[in-house]
């Protein structure tokens, strides 16, 4: 599903579904049409979902970002590395999204895995060394959610602070 979110930008709208299902089947393997129909959709309605969809131009968001830095963590210089799966500058804001395709999707950012926030909090530390007059959002994308208001979920910014100690 990554290589997907990651061409689908860059391909016309003509050629999207071929690539979607060559990717699936190199990746994944046999899968019956209804899931790999089920599959597509999901990044169909991500990728048009008002909320992000802009973050998707390939003229302001790129696809597997790599990450360096070194970064405090609780008063000891760390170095930290890192992919981002899809960044986006616009012209108030950075904007972060990881891709999540795990069965389990929470109900709400309360509820997401420690780890996943962790992740979240240390690419939005080293971004905001970048960019610092630019407010950075951390969104999880959950590809296997059934509904499209819980496949989009921005981390809040008390989520990322309190995960970096602050």
């Amino acid at each position: 599903i990554h290589r997907i979110f990651e061409l689908w930008p860059l391909l016309s709208e003509d050629r999207r579904m071929e690539m979607a299902r060559t990717v699936l089947a190199r990746q994944v393997g046999q899968l019956d049409k209804p899931t790999i129909d089920e599959l597509i959709a999901g990044v169909e309605q991500v990728v048009r979902d008002t909320r992000i969809a802009g973050l998707f131009d390939p003229a302001i968001s790129h696809a597997e970002v790599s990450v360096m830095g070194v970064l405090d963590i609780c008063g000891i210089q760390r170095s930290v590395t890192g992919t981002i799966d899809r960044m986006a500058v616009t012209h108030d804001a950075v904007h972060l999204l990881d891709f999540k395709t795990g069965a389990h999707v929470p109900r709400n950012p309360e509820n997401v895995p420690e780890s996943y926030v962790a992740q979240l909090a240390l690419y939005r530390a080293i971004i905001q060394q970048l960019y610092p007059a630019k407010p950075v959002h951390a969104t999880l994308i959950w590809t296997a959610a059934r509904s499209v208001e819980r496949r989009v979920m921005t981390i809040p910014e008390t989520m990322l602070d309190a995960a970096m100690g602050a």
